[in-house]
């Protein structure tokens, strides 16, 4: 059961009153009568808001209007201000930046607490709404940041319509940006990049053709995260090809089409080393080795997470980061590029741009610059002009 929230005190009750005071028309301490207010009209205010269900915006609440022109009833001829963003109920102010997060992270992602904290401190209103949610006013803020909406990969048309719905100039990367990055087909487009070799498959033959050619080959689903649905193959004739896989309780069953790699066995020893590159600047480096009986990094089958230093992949990183700005004509807001080592070298195994976790409860290091991005990008994209 909830709490009674402090703000939600009424005026009044639990108090003494007040000395009585010229213009009070009810008696000693209780202040002025209020005026009746026109039927059907409802009261702004605390009280109003107390009628409305918990959680719920007044922003997203479907407002009296006039039935001439469509103005607003008398007395309610809003003022000259920026438009009112998403309110919380007990919120002080509105609401500028939305992070997009999936149902079953309300919150955001693990250790989301410490990006809150920063933009705390840097006095942005923000709040976490699920992308799905259909009783979100997304138009409302200032700023949206898709964040942890990690659900998407059995959704991504339904996903990629909403983010396609949103006004791209207050979205950062842009749906334009997920929709190349939803399907690991990018992966055989990334130009001059050094990257794992990379084959598509669209049916058991094509699978069979690809594991031929690399021997010991990694297949995944092109529209997929987390290591769902990643097997490790060396017979073309394996029965598993083809078929829809679940890795994972917890994770979706997944079904082609898919991409096929040589099994890179660097990773045992060398993990995989995933870069941050925000607003143009180079991020941590955190380091992923796979668990004992798996080459997956996820810690869901066994994987180990740390930070370390930048080392001799900035440069790569950086390198991937300007290839996306050629690419799509624009800054790129944020990107994680995945690395392995093949053949001696670090080579490109993914590119993150639509909605990387920040391993924020591993090391705090990339929220201040996250937050400092969010910053920004709300002076650029504000309704009026800066902010």
């Amino acid at each position: 059961m909830h709490r009674g929230h402090p703000d939600l005190l009424l005026a009044g009750v639990g108090r003494p009153a007040r000395p009585a005071r010229a213009g009070d028309l009810d008696g000693p301490g209780q202040g002025p009568r209020r005026r009746p207010q026109p039927r059907g009209v409802p009261r702004r205010g605390l009280r109003a808001d107390l009628h409305r269900p918990v959680g719920q915006s007044r922003a997203l609440l479907p407002q009296p209007r006039d039935h001439r022109e469509g103005r607003q009833p008398r007395g309610q001829q809003p003022r000259r201000r920026r438009p009112r963003a998403l309110r919380l109920l007990g919120a002080p102010r509105a609401v500028t930046v939305l992070l997009a997060t999936s149902g079953g992270l309300p919150r955001g992602e693990p250790g989301a607490a410490v990006l809150d904290a920063a933009l705390r401190e840097r006095d942005i209103e923000f709040a976490w709404a699920r992308w799905d949610d259909p009783a979100v006013d997304w138009a409302a803020a200032d700023l949206v940041a898709v964040r942890s909406t990690w659900d998407y990969v059995t959704r991504h048309t339904e996903f990629l319509a909403w983010a396609s719905s949103l006004d791209q100039s207050r979205l950062l990367n842009g749906a334009d940006v997920f929709a190349w990055n939803h399907d690991k087909r990018y992966l055989t487009d990334l130009g001059d990049l050094p990257a794992v070799p990379t084959l598509l498959a669209d049916d058991r033959a094509g699978l069979a053709d690809a594991v031929r050619r690399f021997g010991t080959a990694v297949v995944k689903p092109r529209v997929g995260a987390g290591g769902a649905g990643l097997l490790v193959v060396t017979d073309p004739d394996d029965p598993r090809l083809g078929r829809p896989v679940r890795s994972h309780p917890d994770h979706p069953e997944l079904d082609g089409p898919w991409v096929v790699q040589p099994l890179v066995e660097s990773i045992r020893e060398h993990g995989e080393a995933s870069v941050y590159v925000i607003d143009g600047r180079l991020g941590q480096r955190f380091a992923k080795l796979p668990g004992e009986d798996d080459v997956r990094v996820n810690e869901e089958f066994g994987g180990r997470v740390r930070a370390v230093a930048t080392g001799d992949v900035g440069d790569l990183a950086m390198r991937a980061h300007d290839a996306m700005v050629e690419r799509f004509g624009r800054p790129v807001d944020y990107l994680r590029v995945d690395l392995l080592r093949w053949e001696g070298s670090w080579v490109v195994s993914e590119l993150e741009l639509i909605e990387p976790g920040l391993y924020l409860d591993v090391s705090p290091a990339n929220a201040g610059p996250f937050a400092d991005l969010l910053a920004a990008r709300r002076r650029t994209h504000a309704w009026n002009g800066p902010v």
